[in-house]
């Protein structure tokens, strides 16, 4: 499975409760990245896209459905115990600080995964989102 989130400069993910941030033009490019593939989402994070996005599987136990080729697109969960289920990690970074009360854990991140590519793209709300895209490290 492919993950997608989004932080801002500290790793933050959540404030209060509520996600940081919203952006139209993130929520454009996720759905161009997973046009061909099934999108999981929780139902908190439903508003943020259109209902008429036919490839969106809505389900409080997701990533655990999650399927190979599948996305998931995770605001408050813990990446740690589906490690071995994904692929792929997606992370957008907003590029500003916003209070925080939840943090990705990027640890994950320091132990078998290599950055791949590295975009930017103007967003609605935001100057500069920069994508990266992390895939496990081939065993050698």
């Amino acid at each position: 499975m492919h993950i997608i989130l989004t932080v801002d400069d500290n790793w933050g993910t959540r404030f209060n409760n509520r996600r940081q941030s919203r952006d139209k033009a993130l929520i454009e490019r996720i759905l161009e990245l997973t046009s061909y593939a099934t999108l999981w989402i929780h139902e908190s994070s439903a508003k943020l896209f259109p209902a008429h996005a036919e490839n969106l599987s809505i389900d409080v136990s997701f990533p655990s459905q999650a399927d190979s080729g599948d996305f998931c697109f995770v605001e408050d969960l813990s990446l740690m115990p589906n490690e071995n289920m994904i692929d792929d990690i997606i992370i957008f970074h907003w590029n500003r600080h916003y209070p925080s009360d939840q943090v990705f854990d990027r640890a994950i991140l320091e132990n078998g995964w290599t950055l791949i590519n590295t975009s930017e793209f103007a967003g609605n709300s935001h100057e500069k989102i920069t994508e990266e895209w992390y895939t496990r490290k081939q065993e050698s």
